[in-house]
C-alpha cells in the first residue's frame, strides 16, 4: 500500500507545519494566533504576502485540516485555529511519505547497479564464452 501525499503546494506545506507548530504547544491542537505571529514563523524562502494568508487558510479549511474563526482582540485581528485529525496527522504522513519515497529511490538505484553489474557478465564472461565454442 503507498503513502498518499497530500494534495497541497509549498506555501500550503510551510503554512501548516507552522500552524502545527503553534497548535502542538496546546495538547488539544487549539491556538490563538496573530497574522504577524504566523509571518514571523514562516520560511523566508517563499514569498509570502498578507493577501495570501486568508486563502490558504480557506483552502485548508475546504480540505479539513482545520478549522478557523476570525476574532478581533482590541482592534487586532487574532485566528482562533483548531486542528482537525487530518491535521494533527499532517507531520506524520509527511515523514511516511519521505520514507517511501527514499525507500523506493534506493530500491531503484540497487536494481540500476545489479542490473549494470548482470549486463556486464553477460557481455564480457559469457557472450565470449559462447562465441569461442561455435
Amino acid at each position: 500500500m503507498a503513502v498518499e501525499r497530500h494534495a497541497l503546494n509549498k506555501k500550503e506545506r510551510a503554512l501548516m507545519h507552522v500552524l502545527l507548530n503553534l497548535a502542538e504547544k496546546n495538547d488539544e491542537g487549539v491556538c490563538l494566533v496573530k497574522p504577524l505571529e504566523i509571518f514571523e514563523a514562516l520560511p523566508y524562502e517563499y514569498a509570502y504576502t498578507p493577501d495570501e494568508l486568508e486563502p490558504m487558510l480557506k483552502g485548508l479549511a475546504l480540505d479539513d485540516y482545520l478549522e478557523y474563526i476570525q476574532a478581533d482582540n482590541h482592534g487586532e485581528l487574532t485566528y482562533c485555529i483548531t486542528m482537525h485529525q487530518k491535521g494533527l496527522s499532517f507531520a506524520r504522513v509527511e515523514r511516511a511519505w519521505r520514507k517511501s519515497f527514499y525507500n523506493k529511490l534506493m530500491i531503484t538505484a540497487c536494481t540500476a547497479v545489479v542490473s549494470g553489474i548482470i549486463a556486464m557478465l553477460i557481455r564480457y564472461i559469457i557472450a565470449p564464452a559462447i562465441m569461442g565454442k561455435l
